[in-house]
């Protein structure tokens, strides 16, 4: 508990300006045997908030049913808070139940992150609402602008011409569905390297065949997607030769070959796949929830045989052995694509394994979804000369697919890759960058957050992201406070604004 309580202090302090943790316990909770792990106390009046922590998120139900509930009953001035650890709640969807039926509020630590609100009670911050300017489609105009006009990409005439067409389909869902599904299948043909036999090697060409694995009603991950590729790629334009002098010591074969925009396209379109397996837990939580019967559990988590199949086996060999060599190795030196197996990827891939038969860490199911289906595809084609191009771009990708997922950070400081160095691996930075602040639409058409501006330059790119809603920019408050730790040694600056509406 010691790792989380600095966290845990700092929050409550920020939340609850108004209070302060006190050691006096009033006599009507010492004659209940009742100790909350911290009593806050208002510094004016006679208010209370009573906070208890329970990690393993057992709740002592006798005593929070009959003994808890009968003080706020008869003590107006309490409120309860419980706390309690993100993946316990995600694993225990009961709590929020609980506490919801009995008036508690909730709230869950992400460790080494931040904490976050799940069941708020009425002395938190008073939701406010801001009107954002209305935008059209599910593109912002800033980004849309800062794509047009590219040169050095292969791909660039490709983008231009999304662009243009973007623009006039306004908030017709299905046409921009088809248009972003026709932009791909002819962005994967566009590289010289591709003839109809590569096509055919990677059985790539339908990028459509993974993203619609997520269900038809989550079709902003297909947009979301897009537009983070649409984002990065005037950055990668801008910064061509930092891109191309990182890459160069993951290739495997002729270096004239590396590809960047090739592999922010793979990193971009498919960096959210893993969402699919992860919804469907938390619908089955959900629905554990709603049943209500403590007799019966449903649960759900991946089959050991996953990592038996030999595409999955050499995918973790693969995928481990750069991720060592990212964390460990000198500047001077080169991946050998895991020739040979070392302790410290074995002990990074035994993480994963654990951490994907839980099913909630999106990045990481991901990106096995993604490089298993790679290798499954190589190992399966006859065009053994298009191999070497294949893993020199895919491989890279897949690290920063399993990276861009920032509850997964905590546990990627073991791994020694994170913080995230962006000289290294500014794909990965690239991606996190965006990924972090483009929520534009990503639950429904109407916009809950606004991209005011997005600029690229010289120095690095900037974005200005509005919302208009404190509750959810409070949520999402957390997860720029973790970007800004996030990324060290940038090659160039990437640089988040963002507040309410109005403040910025």
């Amino acid at each position: 508990m010691k790792r989380h309580e600095s966290l845990l202090l700092k929050y409550l302090r920020t939340t609850y300006p108004n209070y302060a943790v006190t050691i006096k316990i009033p006599s009507w909770i010492m004659s209940e045997y009742w100790r909350p792990t911290y009593l806050l106390s208002a510094k004016r009046g006679r208010g209370l908030i009573a906070v208890d922590i329970l990690l393993s998120g057992e709740i002592p139900k006798y005593q929070y049913k009959r003994i808890v509930s009968r003080l706020v009953r008869e003590h107006t001035h309490l409120r309860v808070v419980l706390v309690t650890l993100e993946q316990t709640c995600e694993n225990r969807p009961e709590i929020k139940d609980f506490c919801q039926r009995y008036g508690y509020g909730l709230k869950v630590i992400v460790p080494g992150i931040g904490v976050q609100t799940i069941v708020g009670i009425d002395l938190d911050p008073q939701v406010i609402e801001a009107r954002l300017a209305p935008e059209e489609g599910w593109f912002p105009t800033c980004i849309l602008e800062q794509a047009g006009g590219l040169e050095r990409l292969f791909f660039a005439d490709v983008i231009n011409e999304f662009v243009q067409d973007a623009r006039k389909l306004g908030n017709n869902q299905q046409k921009t569905l088809e248009l972003v599904f026709k932009a791909i299948s002819r962005l994967v043909r566009k590289h010289s390297s591709f003839s109809q036999n590569l096509e055919q090697f990677i059985r790539l060409a339908r990028f459509e065949e993974m993203l619609r694995s997520i269900p038809p009603e989550r079709s902003e991950h297909v947009f979301h997607s897009f537009r983070v590729f649409l984002a990065g790629c005037p950055v990668v334009e801008q910064f061509y030769d930092k891109f191309h002098d990182a890459h160069k010591r993951f290739c495997i074969g002729d270096q004239r070959d590396i590809s960047v925009e090739y592999a922010w396209l793979l990193t971009a379109i498919f960096h959210d796949i893993g969402r699919a397996k992860e919804a469907t837990k938390q619908t089955i939580q959900s629905l554990q929830e709603e049943f209500e019967d403590e007799d019966v559990e449903l649960t759900m988590e991946a089959s050991d045989k996953f990592w038996t199949r030999p595409h999955n086996i050499t995918a973790r060999r693969i995928l481990g052995s750069l991720a060592a060599f990212v964390g460990s190795a000198q500047r001077s030196d080169r991946w050998d694509a895991g020739t040979l197996e070392g302790e410290e990827s074995e002990g990074i891939t035994g993480d994963w394994i654990l951490m994907y038969k839980d099913l909630n860490r999106h990045g990481i199911i991901g990106a096995f979804e993604f490089l298993g289906r790679i290798v499954r595809n190589a190992a399966a084609a006859n065009e053994m000369r298009h191999r070497p191009f294949i893993l020199t771009h895919a491989a890279p990708a897949a690290l920063a697919i399993l990276l861009h997922d920032w509850r997964t950070w905590p546990k990627a400081r073991d791994w020694n890759l994170y913080p995230v160095n962006a000289s290294t691996m500014p794909m990965a930075a690239l991606l996190i960058y965006i990924d972090t602040w483009d929520d534009y639409k990503r639950k429904g058409a109407e916009a809950k957050v606004r991209i005011k501006d997005y600029k690229v330059d010289k120095r690095g790119a900037q974005v200005v992201v509005e919302w208009g809603d404190s509750t959810e920019w409070e949520k999402q408050n957390m997860k720029y406070d973790a970007y800004k730790k996030a990324l060290i040694e940038q090659p160039f600056s990437l640089i988040i604004k963002a507040g309410m509406a109005g403040g910025l």
